[in-house]
């Protein structure tokens, strides 16, 4: 098992370097000037933008540049932010909290709503419940998350005053935003569920079971939902990365902290070493909640860990 999680881990090592390249060069490439950002517009004199680009290291060759921040990021340092002077990591870890909160209650709302529904759509196949479930799933899957984000503002918010508009703080503040982030996902995940119950149902094991005296709702529990969480922890493993690229948009939405809404404020004020770092970050982040999703699949399937065993030797 350990060679199988070492190996992963060389796996996603050049998915985050190439990440790291794009990134770093396409801000290097857009218009704008970081040390007129930094300035805030402030008059200057040559002499201290000449200053500001060799502190920068804007002045050397683009591939100089890259080659350092490579250096400085092995090693733990990502830079500091242009605009404030603090530590990108600094900056990150101070905003991490609010982000994390709010992936981790869309994705408990994405796991029990898309797994409970999508089994109740297979049980109840062809009926009123089914198609119900299964237009909720396409019409969560079709809407832009920053139309669901502002539908529920003005209903939820402005209209029926349940909740509040935008900020961030405790429950009350987290439900919107954790409901906006999380349709998309659930309609995804009601999809692969429901397809993977119904053809569990099918197989000659459950038709034995029920041909036992087995109740429905027995097979379900004890036989269906294992075999229905394998399919399960890849939707929900693949939508972690989703969840926290849509973090960006529903912070913004909904004006919450975060690591989303600092991406957004960075890539405005052409704080390069901040949107390398915020990037980098979630590009790692991806890499190992796949990883952990992959180990995962050894405890919900006895047959991939055998054939995980067997790959490490």
């Amino acid at each position: 098992m350990l060679e199988y999680v070492l190996r992963r881990l060389l796996i996603g090592v050049p998915l985050v370097v190439g990440v790291s390249i794009v990134v770093f060069f396409i801000l290097h490439l857009l218009p704008g000037d970081p040390v007129a950002a930094a300035l805030a517009g402030s008059p200057a004199t040559p002499s201290v933008i000449h200053r500001l680009e060799a502190e920068y290291g804007l002045n050397r060759p683009i591939w100089v540049q890259y080659w350092e921040f490579a250096v400085h990021a092995l090693h733990g340092d990502l830079g500091r932010s242009y605009i404030t002077g603090q530590q990108v990591t600094s900056v990150i870890g101070a905003q991490l909290g609010a982000t994390v909160q709010l992936t981790v209650a869309a994705l408990a709302l994405t796991a029990v709503i898309g797994l409970c529904a999508g089994v109740l759509a297979a049980m109840y196949k062809g009926g009123p419940v089914d198609h119900l479930l299964r237009l909720v799933s396409v019409w969560g899957s079709a809407m832009p998350q920053f139309w669901t984000g502002i539908m529920l503002i003005i209903v939820f918010s402005f209209s029926l005053h349940w909740f509040p508009a935008a900020g961030t703080g405790g429950l009350r503040y987290l439900v919107l935003p954790a409901v906006s982030l999380a349709l998309v996902s659930v309609g995804i995940v009601i999809k692969i569920i429901r397809n993977s119950t119904l053809e569990t149902l099918s197989q000659p094991y459950i038709i034995a079971l029920e041909a036992k005296g087995l109740s429905r709702g027995a097979i379900i529990v004890r036989h269906v939902l294992r075999n229905a969480l394998i399919p399960a922890v890849t939707v929900l493993g693949v939508q972690v990365g989703s969840l926290l690229s849509g973090a960006v948009i529903v912070e913004t939405v909904f004006g919450r902290q975060g690591i989303g809404s600092l991406l957004v404020q960075s890539i405005e004020q052409k704080d390069y070493p901040l949107v390398q770092g915020l990037i980098l970050f979630i590009a790692a982040a991806y890499v190992i909640v796949n990883l952990v999703v992959d180990i995962s699949y050894a405890y919900v399937d006895p047959r991939m860990r055998v054939a995980v065993d067997t790959d490490g030797r």
